[in-house]
């Protein structure tokens, strides 16, 4: 959840996606994995979430 935080606060993704992101374990777990450059996880996230849909 940290992350969550943490990219919201840099303006990296929206409060809603957090949101959604947050009640995702398998996505949250995605995230803890992804790759940590400015942006990446942001664009890893938006294709989970794709994929999910």
């Amino acid at each position: 959840m940290m992350d969550l935080a943490l990219l919201m606060e840099e303006g990296e993704i929206a409060g809603e996606m957090a949101l959604l992101l947050a009640a995702s374990p398998k996505i949250s777990e995605f995230l803890r994995r992804a790759p940590t450059q400015p942006g990446e996880k942001t664009q890893a996230a938006h294709h989970e979430l794709e994929r999910a849909a």
